[in-house]
């Protein structure tokens, strides 16, 4: 009768160089044994047990010649992996070639206790603080969804005058939407339970219009309370789990920032047009309302956590949205 494996107590996670002479040992005996032997063997996974401790060898490629797709695909690998004891990542090798800050968020996004080594920097905290609403304040800012559904707006700000106005829409969104938040940005977190809505209602501009879904609804009613501080408001909102694109609309974005972001449509521009004559809401429904004024993006979880903070605030600034 065969023992079972031990239990696992702790995980030593590592990167390694399609060369050998690019990496650098840890001065961990067994540690430095199996990776020899990784690469005598020329194999193509390392993910071993010795003892009650793992050491995982994640295959790095040429860290010299680094594309940004390259490390994004290491973010993929990383955030694929299932790991619940004591963890140590060694980014040593890594931050001999490149900037391993955005692989460093990651990694203590997804296991904040995790001791990191090679790498250290401390991650920011939000400028901006919650205030709770009022019921009046609720059916202020959503005069068109508030009484019917289970709609709760949180407001976040410093008491600065607002020079932005961050909506987000999906739980996830929060904490990179806050990072990027300065001091001059308010940001209106929503809970909500989407639905479909046959539901007319009379809208702000007087036109009595159908909801078709109570995530329209609360843009439409959030895009115009932003108006109110004379900026353009931002809408943030995730894509289905499973969709690898960023589109923006309303903002325009160069081939080099789309690609180091993911965008597959980085300037789907919303126009008005006076010749619709809608009456369901709509993105096509917003601009002929508000104009060229607003921007949605529709973000994708499978931007690293830095680049989303990064895209988001250069939205915010760079654009004075």
């Amino acid at each position: 009768m065969t023992n079972p494996p031990a239990h696992i107590e702790s995980v030593y996670m590592c990167f390694l160089p399609f060369q050998s002479n690019q990496w650098q040992q840890t001065g961990i005996h067994w540690i430095d044994e199996e990776i020899e032997h990784f690469y005598h063997q020329h194999d193509i996974e390392l993910d071993v047990r010795y003892e009650n401790r793992r050491l995982i060898g994640i295959p790095a490629g040429n860290p010299k010649r680094y594309t940004m797709e390259d490390e994004l695909m290491l973010h993929d690998r990383i955030r694929a992996l299932h790991i619940d004891t004591a963890l140590i990542v060694d980014l040593a090798t890594l931050n001999h070639y490149m900037d391993v800050s955005g692989l460093y968020w990651t990694i203590k996004d997804k296991w904040p206790h995790a001791e990191v080594l090679g790498y250290h920097e401390e991650l920011p905290a939000p400028h901006v603080e919650p205030n709770a609403l009022s019921e009046h304040d609720m059916y202020q800012l959503l005069p068109l969804t508030y009484h019917d559904y289970k709609v709760k707006v949180t407001e976040w700000h410093t008491g600065t005058r607002a020079k932005q106005v961050v909506i987000v829409l999906h739980p996830d969104l929060i904490q990179p939407a806050l990072l990027a938040a300065t001091r001059e940005t308010v940001v209106l977190t929503v809970a909500y339970d989407n639905q479909m809505s046959e539901a007319r209602r009379l809208a702000r501009d007087g036109r009595l219009v159908a909801l078709q879904s109570v995530r329209l609804a609360i843009m439409n009613d959030l895009i115009h309370y932003g108006l109110q501080y004379k900026v353009q408001p931002l809408v943030l909102d995730y894509l289905p789990s499973d969709n690898r694109q960023i589109t923006l609309y309303g903002v325009k974005r160069s081939s080099e920032t789309a690609l180091k972001y993911r965008m597959q449509n980085p300037h789907y521009t919303l126009f008005p047009s006076k010749y619709r004559q809608l009456s369901v809401l709509s993105y096509d429904y917003f601009a002929d309302q508000f104009g060229e004024t607003f921007t949605i993006a529709e973000m994708t979880h499978i931007l690293p956590l830095k680049y989303q903070v990064e895209l988001i605030h250069e939205i915010i600034t760079v654009d004075k949205v």
